[in-house]
């Protein structure tokens, strides 16, 4: 078995402040706008990111967007899925901390998304060892 992806699922209903894209930011009454603006991370009522654990690319991003997570206050709304070579789910948490590799511009002590996602779709300083589980990942470089 060899992870493939990091599925991220966050609810819209969650107050997320912080999230940014190109010059659009997110407030709570703009959900429709970046629904209709990007509709490829959304999925029903969740914000949706497909991360290629390899490099950070986020699959279902728009191509020459950019993006920003910072101090994205999560706690434990939101869900992680590790999807293998097959398609297969191999590791679920759902309504979990953030993991801390999601915690890349500071420590975000399992509250917080921290990162940028460039035009091309990938998050900067991303590393990830897909030997490890999801909760498993060294953090020397945070």
């Amino acid at each position: 078995m060899k992870r493939k992806y990091l599925k991220v699922v966050i609810p819209t209903d969650w107050w997320i402040e912080d999230i940014s894209i190109d010059d659009l930011g997110w407030e709570q009454d703009e959900i429709d706008v970046f629904k209709k603006n990007y509709p490829n991370l959304f999925d029903d009522d969740n914000f949706v990111l497909n991360i290629q654990l390899s490099d950070g690319l986020v699959t279902n991003w728009v191509k020459g967007g950019c993006g920003c997570f910072r101090t994205v206050k999560l706690v434990d709304t939101g869900s992680y899925y590790i999807i293998d070579e097959d398609g297969d789910m191999v590791e679920d948490y759902e309504g979990s901390y953030v993991p801390e590799v999601l915690s890349i511009v500071e420590k975000g002590f399992g509250d917080y998304l921290e990162f940028y996602i460039d035009r091309d779709g990938h998050i900067r300083d991303w590393k990830y060892d897909v030997t490890k589980k999801l909760y498993d990942q060294p953090q020397e470089h945070r």
